[in-house]
């Protein structure tokens, strides 16, 4: 067995976001806490999971008082950092 760690989404983490343009990820976050709605659980902390390039986390942020984005991935997560400063710009 190699003695090394495969990195996830290394090499398309660049990429990702322009592969994955026709996923409505506002939608999918609204449909999401459309559940949430029906028992009337309060949108304070999220934990997102996966985060990615931080796509539905960001419009969570909008919908949430705090949120913390996990992910295996640090080439993902470093491009959703540079798109988080680009949007504070």
């Amino acid at each position: 067995m190699a003695d090394f760690e495969v990195r996830p989404f290394s090499k398309i983490a660049q990429f990702y976001d322009e592969l994955m343009e026709y996923v409505s990820y506002k939608n999918w976050v609204n449909y999401s806490f459309s559940f949430l709605d029906i028992f009337n659980v309060k949108r304070r902390r999220f934990l997102d999971l996966a985060c990615g390039t931080l796509t539905p986390t960001i419009y969570l942020s909008e919908v949430c008082e705090e949120i913390i984005g996990l992910d295996r991935s640090i080439e993902m997560l470093k491009v959703g950092k540079n798109k988080i400063q680009k949007l504070k710009n």
